[in-house]
C-alpha cells in the first residue's frame, strides 16, 4: 500500500498494476507479519490477504511477475509457493489450519 492508502483501494490498484485485471474484493482472510532478509537486515512487511473475484480472465503480467496459473484447491503446488505467508493464507482460505 502507498502511505495513507485504504487497504481495499491498495488491493484493487495492485491487482491492476501486477495482473492488469479489475477485481471485486471480498472478505479479509488473514493478516500476518512476514520478514524478508536483505543485506541490511530483515525487512518486515504487514500482509493483508483478501478473497477477491477477478472481473476478467485477461491477465497481463507486469515486470515483477513472469507467469501465472489458476489452481483448484486440490492442485495447489505447496512445495513451489514463494512465501510462507502465501501458504498460511491458502490454508486459512480452505479451512486447513
Amino acid at each position: 500500500m502507498e502511505n495513507g492508502e485504504d487497504p481495499i483501494e491498495g488491493l484493487k490498484r495492485e491487482a491492476m498494476e501486477e495482473l492488469g485485471v479489475e477485481i471485486e474484493p471480498g472478505e479479509l482472510i488473514l493478516v500476518c507479519i512476514d520478514n524478508y532478509p536483505t543485506n541490511d537486515g530483515d525487512f518486515f512487511t504487514l500482509n493483508l490477504f483478501y478473497k477477491a473475484k477477478a472481473l476478467s480472465q485477461n491477465i497481463i503480467l507486469d515486470g515483477e511477475n513472469s507467469q501465472w496459473e489458476w489452481f483448484s484447491e486440490q492442485e495447489i503446488p505447496w512445495g513451489d509457493l514463494a512465501f510462507s505467508n502465501t501458504e498460511l493464507s491458502l490454508k486459512k482460505l480452505y479451512g486447513m489450519e
